[in-house]
């Protein structure tokens, strides 16, 4: 049975505090930084039960549930700078037209420092797509897809594996390069220069 109750109680396992609470719609905020992706990211993650979810108006859904993000996010980093939202929708649908099914298997929903995931699980499982937008977050909330939505998966999220690449690799051989060009260099450049003055007499004047 796709029961609610369960799955609002997995949202709090997974440290979400629950901001809407409705005999069908739960709406959990999640506020974590990840020392794998080196970035704090903020989840909404909005699970409504129904009893048939049709195609129209689905698209609509992403503006909806960034007004939520807006409300509901207490953070004062600008998005987009080693912050971002990630939005995910979970229908528990009894019934679920075909078109609602290509559109969750296909539909990423983009944004400035965010994404939008719909997710639908019928009684035959769930249905989602694997983006390549913000593919170095998507272990993250692939894991909350499939805890909240099916109560399946690891109990905890895995590493972000290419996101941890990119942290290895490219953030912090960055940041050491702005460390040492802001404190670094003085401390390099006085000795440096002082040898390379030393014993340099100044030229004779004509006359």
């Amino acid at each position: 049975m796709l029961e609610i109750a369960p799955r609002r109680a997995e949202l709090e396992r997974l440290g979400f505090t629950i901001v809407r609470d409705l005999p069908d719609e739960v709406v959990g905020v999640r506020m974590r930084f990840h020392w794998d992706l080196t970035m704090r990211l903020f989840t909404v993650c909005r699970l409504r039960k129904v009893a048939r979810l049709e195609r129209d108006g689905l698209e609509r859904e992403q503006d909806s549930i960034e007004a939520i993000a807006k409300k509901t996010d207490t953070s004062v980093l600008p998005r987009g700078f080693q912050f971002g939202w990630q939005l995910i929708d979970i229908w528990l649908a009894d019934s679920a037209s075909e078109e609602v099914l290509a559109f969750a298997g296909d539909k990423i929903g983009k944004g400035f420092g965010l994404s939008w995931h719909p997710a639908v699980v019928t009684a035959d499982g769930a249905t989602f797509a694997s983006p390549i937008w913000g593919a170095a977050m998507w272990p993250k909330n692939k894991h909350v897809i499939e805890r909240v939505g099916t109560l399946e998966g690891p109990d905890e999220a895995p590493l972000a594996g290419l996101g941890l690449a990119l942290t290895v690799l490219v953030f912090w051989p960055a940041l050491a390069g702005v460390v040492l060009m802001l404190c670094g260099l003085p401390l390099i450049a006085f000795p440096l220069g002082y040898l390379l003055e030393k014993d340099r007499s100044p030229p004779q004047l004509d006359g």
